[in-house]
């Protein structure tokens, strides 16, 4: 009761608290109601206030960082064994209680400022690395995790506190999820808590196929042998599950979402869709849609097929390509403009077959007649050139 004559609450998290209600701020300081995001109130049985009640904190919980540290006891009994008789008594499950979470403010006083309210202290899932526990996962927590895992995983016997924060999903149990989420969370991801948004606490088993394992799991595992158990839109579905629930389209029913195969002209279909059902041309049979191919001159033809003798696109035209480099003649350069790409007028064989042979008299591969042109344009252009033969011009 708030009101008893002597009784005064500070630093505690209480339910349906407001600054006006019973409490005097003046004298109550430092309390707050919020959520505290226990990990599990009541526990595997859903019946409250029972011994398999979980009062754990979790990354979410409001009350993270906001004690008086100076009100709690030291070891003097070296409670974890640790022989460290000035630390501060240990938590309830003996983890080191001054532990400073690296992306909460510090709310807090005394010598530290980031204890934690309540009976349980908080560490970072996945932070293992001894005399580290700098509240970051890194490639230090590496092998400690291996280590907790190997001796401690998949029901080998229950592990010591020094492996706690490698149960990332706070199940009490190091298992091959464990591993996932370790991994997940050393990449960067959420690892096996939900996000603040939603909860924030241990994410909820997922089973969407009903294969007996963790979704989550599932796309860890993947290695495409069961390429339905990936996730290729990386949206934390299989993607089995994501077709058969219609969260994502698989017009070509390969098994794949739409979303991941490649669909060069933005249609929202997959291009071998588009080909099979001739929505779309592959005249070169390179299971492309022609419109997303090289069309120098935007005849809605691809560059190879427009050259091609064979007319494969069926258009009864075919492009010139008296080069044979598999681009029109039209969109070669072309620098006297005489219908002739610059490497045709100087080739001595005459592939296009028009008498002519123009003169590169200093072998720049550009016509006499362009350099000097262009000389005559602007004599800071003008090429570098050694003197040419007055019998340069050739007629064949």
């Amino acid at each position: 009761n708030a009101t008893t004559p002597g009784l005064i609450v500070t630093y505690t998290d209480i339910e349906n608290y407001t600054d006006n209600g019973p409490f005097d701020t003046s004298t109550h300081v430092n309390n707050i109601g919020e959520d505290p995001v226990f990990r599990d109130v009541d526990g595997e049985n859903d019946v409250a206030v029972d011994d398999d009640d979980d009062f754990r904190l979790t990354p979410c919980s409001s009350v993270l960082d906001r004690s008086d540290s100076n009100l709690f006891p030291t070891d003097g009994i070296n409670l974890d064994n640790d022989n460290d008789f000035s630390e501060l008594l240990p938590d309830q499950d003996t983890a080191d209680r001054a532990f400073d979470h690296p992306t909460q403010p510090n709310l807090g006083v005394g010598t530290y400022t980031f204890v934690d309210l309540g009976a349980f202290e908080l560490h970072v899932r996945g932070d293992l690395a001894p005399e580290m526990h700098d509240g970051l996962v890194d490639g230090r927590d590496i092998q400690p995790f291996v280590d907790c895992y190997l001796e401690f995983g998949e029901a080998l016997g229950p592990y010591p506190i020094q492996c706690e924060t490698a149960d990332m999903d706070m199940d009490g149990e190091l298992a091959l999820l464990d591993v996932a989420c370790f991994v997940d969370v050393l990449l960067g991801g959420e690892g096996c808590m939900e996000p603040c948004e939603e909860g924030g606490g241990p994410r909820a088993f997922v089973d969407c196929n009903e294969n007996e394992v963790d979704d989550y799991l599932d796309i860890y595992l993947c290695d495409g042998s069961s390429p339905g158990l990936c996730d290729c839109n990386a949206n934390g579905i299989p993607d089995e599950c994501d077709i058969a629930e219609e969260t994502s389209e698989d017009d070509d029913a390969n098994g794949v979402p739409d979303a991941c195969e490649p669909d060069c002209n933005q249609n929202g279909l997959p291009d071998a869709w588009d080909i099979e059902n001739e929505t779309s041309a592959d005249c070169n049979t390179n299971t492309l849609p022609d419109e997303c191919e090289w069309d120098c001159n935007d005849n809605g033809v691809p560059d190879d097929c427009d050259v091609d003798p064979t007319d494969p696109d069926g258009n009864t035209q075919v492009s010139e390509d008296c080069d044979e480099n598999a681009v029109p003649d039209e969109c070669d350069p072309d620098c006297d403009a005489n219908g002739v790409p610059d490497t045709c007028d100087l080739d001595p064989t005459d592939p296009d077959g028009d008498s002519w042979v123009d003169p590169d008299c200093n072998g720049n591969y550009y016509p006499d007649a362009c350099d000097i042109d262009w000389g005559r344009r602007s004599a800071a252009s003008t090429p570098t050139r050694t003197a040419c033969p007055t019998s340069a011009r050739n007629r064949r």
